[in-house]
C-alpha cells in the first residue's frame, strides 16, 4: 500500500509541477494522411542478349564448272537477284543448242507421224488400209509427240543448268567475306559456301533467362502470361551501356 500510495503521489506532484511551469497543454501529435490509389505498375526485366541476322542464306553452286567473275563487293548491301558469280557457260551453251537440236528433231518425226496417222486414217475409211496398220500409225503418231514433249524438259533443263551459271542473290541483305576467287573450280552442291548474305534489317536478339524463371513460368502456366493489349516494347542498351536508338517488340 505504501508503494502504491508513493506512485499516486509523485505523479500528481509531476502534473502539477507541469501546469505551474508552462500553463498549456502540448500540441497534438502531427498526423500525414496518405490516399490509395490503383495504378499499372510496368514490370521490366534486363537479360543477357545476341544480336542475329532475321535472314541468312549460303551461296552454293548448282552447277560445276570455274569461276569466271565475282560481282560484288565484300560487305556491300545486295538485292534479291543481284548477280553475285559467273561460272564459265560454254558447256551449258553447247548443251542448250544440243537440246534445241534434238527437240527441232523430234518435232520434225511428229509431224511427220501425225501427217502418216491422217493418211492411214483416210485410207481406212475407203477400206484400203487394215486395222492394224491403222492402228499402228496412231501409236507412231503417240510416241513422236511424246517425244517432242521429252525434248522440252530436256531443253528446259539445259536452260535451267545455263541460267545457274549466273549465281545471283537469293534475298536482300549485306554480303560477307568471298571464299572462293576467280579461277576456282566449284562443283554443285559443295560444303563451303561461296559467300554468306545475311539480313540485317530488321534483326532479331535472342535473350537468356534464368532457369529459375523458366521452371515457375511452365509450373504457373496462364497466370504468368502477359495480359491481352499488354505493352511489349523492348530496348536494348549496348555493350558500352549506351541505348540503341530503335525498340524491338518481345516475341
Amino acid at each position: 500500500m505504501r508503494a502504491s500510495v508513493l506512485g499516486v503521489s509523485l505523479f500528481g506532484g509531476a502534473a502539477a509541477w507541469s501546469q505551474e511551469a508552462g500553463g498549456a497543454a502540448p500540441p497534438p501529435p502531427a498526423v500525414t494522411v496518405v490516399t490509395l490509389k490503383a495504378e499499372d505498375v510496368t514490370l521490366t526485366a534486363t537479360l543477357p542478349g545476341r544480336v542475329i541476322a532475321s535472314a541468312e542464306a549460303e551461296l552454293r553452286p548448282q552447277v560445276n564448272g570455274i569461276i569466271m567473275e565475282r560481282l560484288f563487293e565484300e560487305g556491300s548491301e545486295v538485292k534479291q537477284g543481284d548477280p553475285l558469280y559467273r561460272i564459265d557457260p560454254r558447256t551449258y551453251e553447247a548443251a542448250v543448242a544440243q537440246a534445241e537440236a534434238a527437240l527441232a528433231q523430234a518435232q520434225a518425226q511428229a509431224a511427220q507421224a501425225r501427217s502418216e496417222a491422217t493418211r492411214v486414217g483416210e485410207l481406212r475409211d475407203r477400206r484400203v488400209a487394215s486395222v492394224q496398220t491403222e492402228e499402228s500409225a496412231i501409236a507412231a503418231r503417240d510416241a513422236a509427240e511424246a517425244a517432242v514433249k521429252a525434248a522440252e524438259a530436256q531443253l528446259q533443263a539445259a536452260n535451267i543448268d545455263l541460267d545457274r551459271t549466273t549465281i545471283t542473290a537469293p534475298l536482300d541483305g549485306v554480303i560477307g567475306l568471298a571464299q572462293t576467287t576467280q579461277g576456282s573450280l566449284v562443283t554443285a552442291g559443295q560444303a563451303t559456301p561461296l559467300a554468306v548474305i545475311r539480313t540485317i534489317n530488321p534483326v532479331h536478339v535472342d535473350v537468356t533467362q534464368s532457369a529459375a524463371d523458366i521452371v515457375r513460368w511452365q509450373k504457373n502456366g496462364a497466370k504468368d502470361q502477359l495480359p491481352a493489349g499488354a505493352d511489349q516494347t523492348v530496348t536494348l542498351l549496348l555493350a558500352d551501356g549506351t541505348p540503341y536508338d530503335h525498340t524491338g517488340s518481345l516475341t
